[in-house]
């Protein structure tokens, strides 16, 4: 009789086996499949894209993007940690390709923005590429390149000295589309304070390089002041009068927050 029990429930533990196995199959390819495609990338994610210059001169970004007509635009962004100014004469920017615009490795010159450029500011360098071999959007590119540029006693071109200085560095970034940089000074207007743009603060009279297009500034006052309004040029902010708004790149310009004494 414990036999016959036995075999029935083995008989029915097979049967349902035997009834959901196909069920049990199309759940576990349905998971793989879910799995496959949550942690697949396109190609170009996968890309890694470094930049580097040298310790006091930090790459932040290096960008290659289509230019049409020309072809193509090496774009190498960077901040100046010397504690000084540094000015940039014509064709600061030498940028080696292989393969990019021409076959073999080619040389590009290009300029920097803004030419003198206060310590603790960031700046923006630009090569345009020519020629008809254009990397498709997605691909990896990679740059070595040159900076050279003068030391500054003062704030005034007058005081850079006739030394040309150089260095190098390298870069491997994913080709994009047409990107747009411009160059904006933060001012505020007791030269006190700070501006927080996109969340990162500084000081009055700092350079900044960002996208056109929106982003998000807050006005940090010093004791003894209040924030009252918001102008410049190249930018569009909006609500003027609140401390913390929204701000419009449009060009290269600038941003003044306006203080007054309490």
């Amino acid at each position: 009789m414990v036999g016959k029990m036995r075999l029935r429930k083995s008989q029915s533990a097979i049967e349902f086996l035997s009834a959901y196995a196909w069920a049990f199959i199309i759940v576990s390819m349905f998971v793989a499949v879910v799995a496959i495609l949550s942690f697949s990338s396109s190609p170009a994610s996968n890309i890694p894209t470094t930049c580097y210059i040298q310790p006091l001169m930090p790459c932040i970004e290096a960008v290659m993007t289509n230019y049409p007509p020309a072809g193509m635009r090496y774009i190498v962004e960077f901040t100046n940690k010397l504690r000084t100014a540094i000015y940039f004469a014509e064709n600061a920017l030498n940028a080696t390709t292989n393969g990019v615009g021409m076959e073999g490795a080619r040389n590009w010159t290009g300029n920097c923005t803004p030419q003198l450029l206060p310590g603790g500011g960031s700046a923006i360098c630009s090569a345009v590429i020519t020629g008809g071999l254009i990397p498709s959007a997605g691909s990896s590119v990679s740059v070595s390149f040159a900076l050279q540029y003068e030391i500054c006693r003062g704030t005034q071109q007058s005081s850079c000295s006739n030394s040309v200085y150089k260095t190098t560095g390298f870069s491997q970034e994913v080709v994009g589309q047409n990107l747009q940089l411009y160059s904006i000074t933060l001012h505020t207007s007791t030269g006190t304070g700070y501006i927080a743009f996109d969340g990162v603060a500084h000081a009055s009279n700092t350079i900044i390089v960002t996208t056109e297009g929106e982003h998000f500034a807050a006005a940090i006052y010093p004791v003894g002041y209040v924030f009252d309004s918001w102008s410049g040029s190249g930018v569009t902010v909006s609500p003027t009068y609140n401390r913390s708004s929204t701000v419009t790149v449009n060009s290269n310009g600038s941003l003044l927050a306006t203080f007054s004494p309490t």
